[in-house]
């Protein structure tokens, strides 16, 4: 084998896949530690297509004559500043499994590489309890986070599973929990519970997030697709500081945008999958329930008057939470992200401009 090897691969999330067998085929390391190449390799491939789309491809090197072990180099045309990152998690992978790591900007071509130790004796650690782990992680991070990747991976692999055909591909699904499980176990204090509880909760919370970022089952304009994935990061973000969910008018306050554009990004935030008529939204009945068989016609005319006539009765609350679950069609948990409440109070504000709504018409009838 050559001691350095080069390939170049399309910029496409199909890559990812690629480069992760390609360095593979090239060193043999430990299940675990390749994972942990794995885990660095997809992040350097991702931000080439998050952060250089109009690239058409890049160039991956694996070199085994570095000094320190195995060097991975990931470089493509690049022509602008480059602003290293210093928070993150792709710069937490190459902080903490990594030896080193590094980026040069040279010539129109931006560089980022990191080194992993070669294969060698690893110390034994089924000895020692997590408490311990953790005590020790500051001397050697690598080889203790390694150990509790290795004690809870199958747990990883569990959650992961649970999600498949839901449109990610099998190998992202893993590599997305296996992140999770890193991310959790960074977090982690252990004189506050049982890691194993805590990296469930994040697993499924990351999957989760995957699913809603990017298994789109409907076509939706890209433009309006970042924004909508905007928007919920900043929601959520919102929610956590203000220690309840955010109002769409503090939202676009905070993104400098209109309440309508953050409307319209909530919206659209809801076709990244699609429902059968057998599921059951947040009322609990299945859509196939909640559609009638018989279409309106010209008798209706009348009936219809009077609704409305009921409706503009009503408290203007009520009218706004009848508008978005009707006329809108969101769920009762993105009403309570518009106008800043719980789910379960839309739930009873419904149930309340319902049966307002009955008790006026059967007054009108009795008339």
């Amino acid at each position: 084998m050559e001691h350095v090897t080069t390939r170049t691969f399309p910029s496409e999330p199909a890559a990812a896949p690629q480069v992760r067998a390609f360095v593979r085929s090239l060193v043999e390391l430990g299940p675990l530690r390749q994972a942990e190449v794995d885990l660095m390799v997809t992040e350097l491939v991702g931000n080439v297509l998050r952060h250089s789309p109009d690239v058409p491809s890049f160039t991956v090197e694996v070199s085994t004559e570095h000094p320190l072990g195995i060097e991975v180099e990931v470089s493509h045309p690049f022509d602008r500043p480059f602003d290293p990152p210093r928070a993150g998690l792709g710069f937490t992978l190459l902080e903490k499994l990594s030896r080193g790591w590094g980026h040069t900007v040279e010539d129109g071509t931006l560089r980022v590489w990191f080194v992993v130790g070669r294969p060698g004796a690893v110390p034994r650690l089924d000895q020692l309890d997590e408490l311990e782990l953790y005590r020790r992680l500051d001397e050697d991070p690598p080889t203790f986070t390694e150990e509790l990747l290795r004690r809870h991976r199958d747990l990883a692999d569990t959650i992961a599973r649970r999600y498949r055909g839901k449109g990610i591909d099998d190998s992202d699904l893993e590599q997305i929990a296996l992140m999770a499980l890193l991310r959790a176990i960074q977090r982690f204090d252990p004189s506050k519970g049982d890691l194993r509880r805590f990296a469930a909760s994040t697993i499924s919370g990351e999957m989760k997030k995957a699913l809603r970022d990017e298994g789109w089952a409907l076509r939706v304009p890209r433009s309006l697709k970042e924004r909508a994935l905007e928007v919920g990061q900043v929601a959520e973000s919102l929610s956590h500081d203000l220690n309840r969910r955010a109002r769409i008018e503090e939202i676009a306050d905070a993104m400098g945008m209109s309440s309508v554009e953050v409307a319209e990004a909530l919206q659209a935030r809801r076709s990244y999958r699609s429902e059968t008529l057998d599921e059951a939204p947040d009322d609990g009945r299945p859509l196939k329930e909640t559609l009638s068989s018989d279409l309106p016609g010209p008798d209706d005319a009348d009936e219809r008057i009077l609704l409305e006539e009921a409706i503009a009765g009503l408290p203007e609350k009520l009218r706004k939470v009848l508008d978005l679950r009707f006329n809108h069609d969101m769920t009762q948990s993105e009403i309570a992200d518009v106008i800043g409440v719980s789910q379960m109070q839309v739930s009873r504000m419904l149930r309340d401009a319902l049966d307002r709504l009955r008790e006026l018409l059967t007054a009108t009838d009795s008339v």
